[in-house]
This record gives structure tokens, C-alpha cells and sequence, in this order.
């Protein structure tokens, strides 16, 4: 019997997440990256973004 953990679908989505880790180095938004309140919110939610592997709230990730 195969672990859930070690299916074929769950090694491809483990890997395409780690490919994204590097690509965007933890981080959701550039570091000069400007502030637009309709997707980000507000500053302080734009700062959030650039902070590499920090957990968002689910608002603010679904705007991301």
C-alpha cells in the first residue's frame, strides 16, 4: 500500500511548491512594489506581502 504522502500527485504538487518557494524567494509582493488599494488594501497589508514567509490572513491572501 502506498503512504498518502508518497503518491504520485502529492510528490508533483510538493515539488511545483517547492519551485515556487525559489522563484519567489517566500515573498507575495517586490520590494518596489506600490501600494494599489484595490488589491493590496492598505500599507500596511502591502508591507505584509514583501515580508518573505510570513503566513496572510485569508482576505488579504485571496487578493494576492
Amino acid at each position: 500500500m502506498t503512504s498518502p504522502d508518497q503518491t504520485p500527485a502529492r510528490l508533483r504538487l510538493d515539488a511545483a511548491l517547492a519551485d515556487l518557494a525559489v522563484t519567489f524567494r517566500g515573498m507575495t509582493a517586490r520590494p518596489d512594489e506600490h501600494n494599489c488599494p484595490c488589491h493590496w488594501g492598505s500599507a500596511e497589508n502591502l508591507a505584509l506581502l514583501k515580508v518573505p514567509d510570513v503566513e496572510l490572513y485569508p482576505d488579504l491572501l485571496r487578493r494576492a
